[in-house]
């Protein structure tokens, strides 16, 4: 924590204005929470490599992986482990919910498609830097609205499924129904 203070003293100390302290201190915010949840993720990734070889797990190697978070670039250590039957999972990954190759949050590409349905594609990326520890291309973020626009169509056909399925009636019985002497019976 002293650390922090020192450094914020000497942002305030050695900057001219008020916008330009706020820029620093904003990317300063950014660099060092994202360096904590790095570390966070590390130590998660430890405990769940730990219980895995419990299990019977081995580990095949440690890598180090970066995710684009709004507030920055977060990069932790990840474990590449066999299962008894020898195949390979990164569990932190699977565990936190990270698609293979996957380099931004879910969040930021979701932000990411909703800021381009507004504008570019180019003018979007510059909005994304200028407001956010967002530093993407304009080409990285069509990739990313087409992946997010599949997907948000896929959601919409399941829903669609389950809509048609809840709506439709069940099944019903036949039951043969006759009239005797005034009276109903059920057959």
């Amino acid at each position: 924590m002293d650390n922090i203070i020192s450094r914020l003293y000497q942002l305030i100390k050695n900057t001219n204005n008020l916008i330009e302290l706020e820029e620093n201190i904003q990317i300063y915010m950014h660099e060092v929470f994202a360096s904590l949840i790095g570390e966070i993720f590390t130590q998660l990734n430890q405990v769940i490599k730990e219980k895995q070889q419990e299990k019977g797990w081995f580990v095949k190697r440690e890598d180090w992986k970066t995710i684009q978070f709004t507030f920055g670039a977060v990069r932790f250590q990840h474990t590449l482990m066999g299962d008894k039957k020898g195949d390979s999972h990164y569990t932190f990954d699977e565990w936190i919910g990270i698609r293979k190759y996957q380099r931004y949050s879910p969040l930021v590409e979701v932000k990411v498609a909703e800021l381009a349905s507004e504008s570019t594609y180019r003018e979007s990326a510059r909005i994304l830097q200028e407001w956010t520890a967002v530093n993407i291309s304009h080409q990285t973020l069509g990739r990313i609205v087409r992946r997010v626009g599949k997907a948000q169509a896929q959601a919409d056909k399941e829903m669609v499924i389950e809509l048609d399925e809840a709506a439709s009636l069940p099944e019903s019985k036949k039951v043969d129904l006759f009239i005797r002497g005034g009276r109903w019976r059920i057959y």
